[in-house]
């Protein structure tokens, strides 16, 4: 329940964009089990962005999740 809050937030992009923000998420990320880890990868990616810079990070945080 609590990684569906962290991360199935429309807000879950400002929180990418912080850097404590993604400690936090890096952190959760390491309690989750794979089925979890690739529902929120699947989430992640159906996110629209718009500037290159919110892609990046985006993409910057995918390699994480897989990592």
């Amino acid at each position: 329940m609590c990684f569906k809050q962290l991360f199935f937030s429309s807000k879950v992009l400002s929180v990418i964009k912080n850097k404590y923000g993604r400690y936090v998420l890096q952190k959760a990320i390491k309690y989750m089990t794979v089925e979890q880890k690739k529902e929120i990868k699947e989430q992640l990616m159906s996110i629209n962005v718009t500037s290159q810079k919110e892609k990046n990070r985006l993409k910057s945080f995918l390699s994480f999740l897989e990592g």
